[in-house]
């Protein structure tokens, strides 16, 4: 009976480990969820305004084909520099997801 007893402590304090980590893990994944939901958005909204900025360019382009061989370069620089940061951005993004989908894997 009495090896039972402390089998009986050594599980419930087991349980109690679990339940912290479980507790720890639950805190980090409701974090990461909130991060990566606030990115998306950002992205998304970056997405969206070039899709935007894409259909005027097409638009204006059809009005005066000529328009852009006009366009200053540095202008045209400029929004690649623009487009090269967004997409810098997005793939520090993908590689944050991918280091906190990993950290999460070994969590399991």
């Amino acid at each position: 009976i009495s090896a039972a007893g402390t089998k009986i402590e050594e599980l419930a304090g087991s349980i109690g480990t679990d339940e912290a980590d479980l507790k720890s893990a639950t805190l980090v994944r409701e974090k990461e969820t909130a991060d990566f939901t606030a990115s998306e958005a950002e992205l998304m909204d970056v997405i969206d305004t070039l899709g935007r900025a894409i259909t005027v360019i097409y638009r204006e382009m059809a009005k005066n084909p000529a328009a852009f061989a006009q366009t200053n370069t540095k202008t045209i620089s400029g929004l690649v520099k623009t487009l090269s940061t967004i997409v810098d951005a997005a793939s520090f993004f993908l590689q944050d997801k991918n280091k906190g989908q990993s950290t999460r894997r070994s969590m399991h």
